[in-house]
């Protein structure tokens, strides 16, 4: 009499000293979880071959790359929030919302973050409102590169704000080229005009791109600037100048 599927499994379990079968599922998938660390550039193969074979496993997978986003290794949950990225569902966003908010490590947070906001790896774009999440994260997350990563997508006035009082350049010219997206808003272009006077240039440069973006005017009158200066310099300095000099 042929052995069933279950009985073989049941066997190949109990090989390896384990009670059942899904005793010995789980287990190999929690290690293939523990794959998705990478430490070393080196570990980078064995890292994609754990996320197929996790692919592979289907749902049971997934559930386990979900359990692995509280594993205790800050890598470990790093490559679980990387895999969300490409494969996550709105059943995860309560786990991912969690890193975001409460990891203590700031490259998980931002792994997170990532794996929330960009909809174009997924197969289904995510569905649940994240505005909550941005702003808190853009508003408290103690690291630049996350708030940095939160930013773009927040609600107008309070893109205002980060662009105005963010203590970090690098987040202040990331939300003011948010900004300059926001057509039609008489508070974006106050804040961008605002910027063109701040004492940092990279702010400067910022909010003059944006403000090209954003206004017709303000670009036609920047083309005309440039076109004079243009003029200015081909022309060279005046008789009268180089008497003066």
């Amino acid at each position: 009499m042929p052995f069933k599927l279950a009985q073989a499994q049941l066997a190949l379990a109990r090989e390896y000293g384990f009670t059942s079968w899904t005793q010995l599922r789980h287990t190999v998938l929690r290690a293939l979880v523990e794959r998705l660390a990478v430490r070393h550039w080196s570990e980078w193969r064995a890292a994609a071959a754990a996320r197929a074979a996790l692919l592979q496993a289907g749902e049971d997978g997934l559930l386990a790359v979900l359990e692995g986003l509280s594993h205790p290794e800050p890598r470990v949950r790093r490559g679980c929030a990387d895999f969300m990225d490409h494969h996550a569902d709105d059943r995860c966003v309560p786990n991912l919302a969690e890193l975001v908010l409460h990891d203590p490590v700031p490259y998980v947070r931002w792994s997170a973050l990532h794996a929330l906001k960009c909809q174009r790896c997924k197969p289904s774009p995510l569905t649940i409102d994240l505005t909550s999440v941005l702003v808190r994260a853009a508003q408290d997350d103690p690291s630049p590169n996350v708030r940095w990563r939160a930013v773009a997508d927040l609600p107008t006035p309070l893109l205002v704000r980060v662009a105005r009082e963010d203590p970090s350049p690098r987040v202040r010219v990331r939300a003011l080229g948010a900004l300059g997206v926001r057509s039609g808003s008489v508070l974006a272009q106050q804040a961008l005009e605002e910027a063109l006077h701040d004492s940092r240039p990279d702010v400067q440069h910022a909010a003059h791109q944006a403000l090209r973006r954003l206004s017709p005017e303000y670009r036609q009158l920047a083309a005309q600037r440039a076109r004079e200066a243009n003029r200015a310099q081909a022309v060279g300095p005046s008789p009268t100048d180089e008497v003066t000099r």
